[in-house]
């Protein structure tokens, strides 16, 4: 049997660039969870574009995976991204007021299957599915 990795999930001392708060470059992200849905609510500055004025697409993705993560994690559950799909629908332009919501449609033994959309007002920008795998329980 491999070795397995101890996953340190010290809350306070998170630099995760998704949700950390001790992470100076991280999007601090703030969830809201419940059983197997996660949901996010935030903006993003210019320092997080690509073409001007527009959210680069792999903050995109990151905002995504983060969120589907934050679904598996509202289970007790830590797992790690296997595969994820994005399609981009329109841009996420720069200071858009944005919500990411992911939910957890299906779990086959480690492996966790996720879909995420992310919103401005009721138009999707993007959106993901996502196969996650088990790791450890919180």
């Amino acid at each position: 049997m491999p070795n397995r990795q101890k996953i340190d999930l010290d809350e306070e001392n998170n630099n995760c660039i998704g949700c950390g708060e001790k992470n100076p470059i991280g999007l601090k992200l703030k969830f809201e969870m419940q059983k197997g849905v996660a949901v996010t609510h935030s903006k993003l500055s210019s320092n997080y574009e690509g073409y001007k004025n527009i959210i680069h697409g792999g903050i995109i993705t990151l905002v995504l995976d983060e969120t589907s993560a934050k679904a598996i994690h509202s289970l007790s559950i830590v797992a790690v991204t296997g595969k994820i799909t994005v399609y981009f629908k329109k841009p996420l332009m720069v200071r858009d007021e944005f919500t990411c919501e992911a939910k957890v449609v299906r779990e086959d033994g480690r492996r966790f299957f996720v879909e995420a959309k992310l919103l401005v007002g009721d138009e999707i920008k993007a959106r993901s599915e996502s196969v996650f795998f088990k790791i450890s329980e919180v």
